[in-house]
């Protein structure tokens, strides 16, 4: 990377509310020190996933330094995790492969009948093959089935289930079945994503209900993700029927005022639906699982430990996933909107009238456009960041008289900042690649 996009990235950064106060040098620092695991991040990636030259990942370049500024602002660099285990780099890396699985299946493999996703030839629904993939997986990353992982981890991953995932190509290549040769491929993708992390040396380090509950994790943020994408689906076909009535405006309603279309068929209320379909889909309640087996002080020894400590990370988890949601939306709605993504602002809540306050007495009920229910999802991102907020401030106390507290307490800080520094992201820039 040339100096001129160094000193770009770090005046892009200077910017944000979290490393607004601090010298550009350090800031010019952290963007150097992050591009020295760029090739580690695109080699873990493609062992995993499919490479694909032709795509450049506008937030590539942000994820080194995610974690790299935000552990040297809490005077904490993590020495556990950047020693000769390489465990930054596996930190660093579960960003970029999470956000691949955001996109993963391919668009073009998902097919739609009836409201539901199926795979290809529109025989096997995707959340039927989501769990028998996962219920194959035993939490030490064993497959139960006929499905060879091997043995390893990260840098190569495992050979034997990319020689698996060849054979059974090959096997499919002249095959005109493609839905067998897609299903194929997605069993050998999500049985590469658990070798991975269910053969990492702390993961397996881990006690067995930890272990248990990761193993749980990555399904539920699948099966999340189908249902999103099914959400999408509905209101894609919502937007076409928009259109067809009123051609002139395509996704107008009149009768609100506003170019965003409300959401017709939601699963439930805004309420329930961030805190389950949306946030589990966010793959921060995963990543901060696998996190804290990777930051476990020593073999056996949890980073939670105790009922209060693992209720209190639980419930801080999800706060942290809602305001990640809704930060994402807040500065995504116009690519959300184009791609016929479900936004948080497309549900009925945020388009009903309100009472103006202030020098306007007359009462009356005034209809919601764009701004003012952008104004309404930032207002509950930051009444999610305040129950953020006080449940830090418990657990910390908690924390700090355990053993290692002090660190586990700034360790513990540097993961929730780098979390909150992609809200922070999306809302000063989006950096999601559209959908073409």
């Amino acid at each position: 990377m040339s100096s001129e996009k160094i000193i770009k990235l770090a005046r892009f950064f200077s910017q944000l509310p979290m490393f607004s106060e601090d010298e550009r040098w350090r800031l010019e620092a952290d963007v150097a020190a992050g591009m020295f695991f760029l090739q580690r991040l695109i080699s873990v990636s493609s062992a995993i996933f499919p490479r694909q030259e032709h795509i450049h990942y506008k937030y590539l370049e942000y994820i080194p330094f995610s974690w790299i500024a935000t552990n040297r602002r809490n005077d904490e660099f993590m020495e556990t995790i950047i020693d000769k285990d390489g465990e930054l780099k596996d930190l660093t890396a579960i960003k970029l492969i999470v956000r691949r699985l955001c996109k993963f299946p391919n668009p073009e493999e998902w097919r739609m009948d009836n409201h539901r996703y199926y795979l290809a030839d529109k025989t096997v629904p995707s959340i039927v093959v989501i769990i028998n993939i996962y219920s194959n997986v035993n939490c030490n990353g064993d497959s139960i089935s006929n499905m060879v992982y091997g043995n390893g981890h990260a840098n190569n991953v495992d050979n034997s289930i990319t020689n698996n995932v060849d054979n059974r190509n090959s096997a499919n290549k002249n095959s005109q079945d493609k839905g067998s040769t897609t299903l194929a491929r997605v069993e050998v993708i999500l049985a590469r994503f658990t070798a991975y992390i269910f053969r990492h040396p702390k993961v397996i380090q881990s006690l067995e209900h930890v272990r248990r509950q990761l193993h749980n994790e990555p399904e539920t943020c699948m099966l999340k993700h189908i249902e999103h994408n099914e959400d999408n689906a509905r209101f894609a076909i919502q937007q076409y029927e928009q259109q067809l009535l009123h051609e002139d405006t395509i996704n107008s309603s009149p009768k609100i005022g506003t170019k965003l279309l409300p959401f017709s068929s939601p699963r439930g209320t805004y309420y329930s639906w961030v805190r389950t379909t949306s946030a589990d889909n966010t793959h921060c309640p995963f990543t901060f699982l696998y996190f804290s087996c990777l930051a476990a002080p020593e073999p056996g020894e949890p980073f939670f430990k105790g009922v209060r400590h693992h209720y209190l990370s639980n419930a801080l988890c999800r706060h942290l996933a809602n305001l990640c949601r809704q930060y994402n939306d807040y500065g995504s709605v116009a690519r959300d909107q184009a791609e016929s993504n479900v936004n948080s602002v497309n549900f009925p809540e945020f388009r009903e009238p309100y009472e103006l306050k202030g020098d306007d007495s007359s009462g009356d009920a005034k209809p919601r456009d764009e701004v003012a229910m952008k104004k309404g999802l930032f207002f509950i991102a930051e009444y999610e960041r305040e129950c953020l907020n006080h449940v830090i401030e418990k657990l910390n106390a908690e924390i700090r008289t355990s053993k290692q507290g002090i660190w586990k307490s700034n360790t513990l800080r540097s993961f929730i900042d780098t979390v909150d520094l992609y809200g922070q992201l999306y809302v000063a820039r989006d950096i999601t690649n559209r959908v073409k």
